[in-house]
């Protein structure tokens, strides 16, 4: 029913667009919103320029932000400890329905979540000790539709210099990461 809101990956969808905005710079947001549209069904950018634009700033964002180590890694812990609060009966599914905040209290009130939850608070993450637990990342790209004249074009079948930054992105994203020591109790 919400065909523009989740699309498969790498089409473009609201919820790419959505959290990738949020995170560029004013410039590419205003260049991107000028030029975004929609057509047949399927969000486009009105031209190659703002297509690869945007592409690029997404890929830049998966390096850095959504598939960067200590991101992942982060992830991979909370993940293990929410697994081990609801084990251990700290928390529960049904709380999940609540807000971020009210998990986050329970988590507190335990010394070995309260222990986790601040080691994650922590900013020099990467001074951790590495551990042996190889993580696959989600690899998080784009491959925008973009109008030339009146006939839609997929930006990586028409820029050889895209296509060559995805490839390279996505050789880099498939070397995963390695978490951090942590013992979650």
């Amino acid at each position: 029913n919400f065909y523009l809101l989740e699309r498969p990956i790498p089409e473009l969808c609201a919820d790419r667009v959505d959290y990738s905005l949020r995170e560029f710079s004013n410039d590419v947001v205003a260049s991107s919103l000028n030029n975004l549209s929609v057509y047949d069904g399927k969000l486009i950018f009105k031209n190659k320029k703002t297509a690869k634009l945007f592409a690029e700033n997404f890929l830049l964002r998966q390096r850095i932000h959504w598939g960067a180590e200590d991101t992942v890694a982060r992830f991979k812990i909370l993940s293990d400890l929410f697994k081990q609060a609801l084990k251990a009966k700290i928390i529960s599914v049904a709380d999940f329905l609540k807000d971020d905040d009210y998990v986050l209290r329970k988590l507190q009130k335990n010394p070995e979540s309260k222990e986790v939850l601040t080691f994650l608070k922590n900013k020099n993450f990467d001074a951790k000790e590495k551990s042996q637990e190889f993580i696959n990342k989600k690899f998080r790209h784009v491959d925008p539709i973009y109008l030339n004249k009146s006939n839609l074009c997929k930006l990586s079948d028409n820029d050889a210099g895209f296509r060559r930054f995805l490839e390279k992105e996505r050789k880099h994203n498939a070397k995963g990461v390695m978490v951090p020591k942590i013992e979650v109790a």
